[in-house]
């Protein structure tokens, strides 16, 4: 399999052999999150791999169809050989598992070669922009910044933002309702965004539940999914996934359920989990985007699927802060995830 390099001095004598031209840049690898694609035994393997310090700092599964135990075996040698380094060269294939062992090499290639490639001006963007930095603080100590004002700020004045050694964060508006039903206007915080084949997944937080002391006003943190449809249209995103605990992987605990479990109601997390939050999943924002509350689920929608005959909506009635804000947060992170370039091409 033929190995991206990236020394100094492999990239100057490349071009020199038989006039072939080569990837290169004076400043090596961008730091970053990347996503490369490699192809396994059984189907394509997919990563993120981030660079710190023109190094691999560590590298994500995606997605993969492989045998497990034989991509287990590959990923654990591979993926503990080549942090620290900026290159696939020195790094060799697993015996047992050849197929796996070639299409994660070939996927972090990919991944350091978009690095390798980045736009410097991009990064330079993510990084603290001096002038920009001081403005922004100015008017943040005179009361005077709105909400794109203070997310430009947290995405350039320090190492969080596109580009960066961290990812993208946001503070977005969503529509919060109490049990009697009072709305008032909240934000929530997009902790982590990251863009892989032809979905983004989201970590979000928020305060879910407010009728009860402020003791107790643990924020809910959701793991979400969505899609990036063909058609580029808003209305036909899908939600892919949404947890209040492991992702997608189910490698990462990636969501905190904020309220009591079980709710004052006596409606568990579980029962959540198994009969409330599957509802929603892979339905596209054409339908998502038309509940406010649990009163607009039709039962006859609620019910539908395999298994789901016996489930009632109902169930929720006396918990319904935690459902309805969970239709909140995901109709609050479709609008933000509707502004994403990808929609605007």
């Amino acid at each position: 399999m033929k190995k991206i390099v990236y020394t100094a001095a492999v990239l100057a004598v490349l071009p020199l052999i038989a006039g072939c031209e080569t990837a290169s840049s004076e400043e090596g690898l961008q730091s970053g999150t990347f996503t490369g694609v490699g192809e396994g035994y059984n189907d394509e393997i997919e990563l993120n791999v981030t660079i710190g310090e023109g190094v691999v700092s560590s590298i994500d599964t995606v997605w993969h169809d492989e045998t497990a135990s034989v991509f287990d075996n590959a990923w654990a040698g591979i993926s503990e050989d080549i942090v620290g380094k900026d290159s696939t060269e020195e790094i060799e294939v697993v015996s047992g598992a050849t197929g796996s062992s070639n299409g994660i090499i070939a996927a972090i290639d990919e991944a350091l070669e978009q690095s390798l490639n980045a736009d410097g001006d991009a990064v330079a963007e993510a990084s603290n922009d001096e002038d920009d930095t001081e403005e922004d603080t100015e008017m943040a100590t005179s009361g005077e910044l709105d909400l794109d004002q203070v997310n430009a700020f947290l995405n350039t004045s320090a190492g969080l933002g596109p580009g960066s050694i961290a990812n993208e964060v946001q503070i977005i508006p969503h529509a919060h309702i109490d049990g009697p039903e009072h709305e008032t206007d909240f934000y929530a915080f997009v902790n982590f965004k990251n863009a892989g084949r032809d979905y983004i997944k989201y970590q979000v937080s928020y305060l879910s539940c407010t009728c009860r002391s402020a003791s107790v006003n643990y924020w809910q943190t959701a793991y979400v999914e969505l899609s990036l449809p063909e058609s580029r249209e808003k209305e036909d995103i899908e939600l892919k996934t949404l947890s209040f605990d492991t992702d997608s992987s189910d490698n990462y605990l990636a969501g905190f359920w904020g309220d009591s479990d079980p709710t004052p109601a006596g409606v568990s997390y579980e029962t959540f989990k198994t009969e409330f939050i599957p509802h929603f999943v892979n339905k596209d924002a054409s339908y998502l985007q038309t509940l406010s509350t649990i009163k607009d689920i039709d039962l006859n929608e609620y019910q539908d699927g395999e298994g789901r005959e016996s489930f009632e909506i109902d169930t929720y009635t006396g918990s319904s802060v935690s459902a309805n804000n969970i239709i909140r947060i995901v109709d609050a992170m479709i609008d933000y995830h509707a502004q994403d370039d990808f929609f605007q091409n």
